[in-house]
């Protein structure tokens, strides 16, 4: 069963004391999950306004599970300032093939200087304990913008919303060791996506086409470039069937 916990002044404290970056921790699977992860993601659908979550992952100590899921909480509003993505595509169709087949190289970057005027301005919204693989779970409120509305249909996970000056695009990955390891993989994903999909930019294009006989050959190869403003994850959604992870992202057009 999941304890709220409402002593606010003490975790920020905690905070104070030992603020780090969070970084993913491994990308071996695990070999069992909980069943209560669509529940945290449920819950985090259903706030309002500019409302980030992270996620701790396994901690035997309480006051380190929240401290760490403040933290993952805070790497997502550093990346809804700001997020620098870019792509770099390789391409080839081949004639004598019934398909393309292409590989996707990307990297991402934001300000890390953030962190600072992120935790003298957020607000706490609740820290939830699961236990467990999830751990602690924190929601924080920064800014005084209005979440996107949408209609919560789970059919977003094959399909994509409109909303009127945003982009939106979804990233599945399959599900690494820990849960904040797959949710961050889910929501880079999906911003790759909003990258080769809006990219704002092409840095360079380069083109072969060779000629045998009958068959051609066309190699390409691009960089996408684009600085995704007000990106933020609408949902997430874990598919138990096939251990996958999914994050609906959006960012400003």
């Amino acid at each position: 069963m999941s304890e709220r916990v409402y002593i606010r002044t003490a975790v920020i404290a905690l905070l104070m004391m030992g603020f780090a970056v969070f970084m993913p921790q491994s990308p071996f699977l695990a070999a069992a999950q909980s069943s209560d992860f669509n529940r945290v993601f449920s819950d985090y659908e259903e706030y309002e306004g500019s409302v980030y979550m992270g996620i701790s992952g396994p901690y035997t100590d309480k006051n380190t599970a929240y401290r760490k899921a403040l933290e993952n909480a805070c790497t997502m509003v550093a990346l809804s300032q700001s997020l620098r993505m870019r792509a770099d595509l390789d391409m080839i169709t081949d004639t004598r093939h019934d398909r393309d087949s292409f590989r996707v190289y990307s990297s991402g970057s934001y300000d890390g200087t953030v962190y600072e005027t992120v935790m003298a301005g957020m607000e706490i919204e609740d820290l939830i304990w699961y236990g467990g693989d999830i751990g602690a779970v924190a929601f924080i409120k920064y800014g005084d913008g209005t979440r996107i509305q949408w209609d919560h249909d789970r059919t977003w996970v094959a399909s994509s919303i409109e909303v009127p000056g945003y982009a939106f695009a979804v990233g599945t990955v399959g599900e690494y060791y820990y849960i904040q390891d797959s949710i961050n993989a889910a929501a880079y994903e999906g911003a790759v996506n909003l990258v080769l999909n809006h990219q704002k930019s092409i840095i360079a294009v380069n083109e072969e086409i060779t000629m045998k006989n009958t068959d051609m050959m066309s190699y390409s190869y691009q960089i996408g470039f684009n600085i995704l403003k007000g990106f933020t994850v609408l949902a997430y959604y874990y598919d138990p069937d096939n251990r996958t992870y999914t994050a609906l992202v959006g960012a400003k057009l």
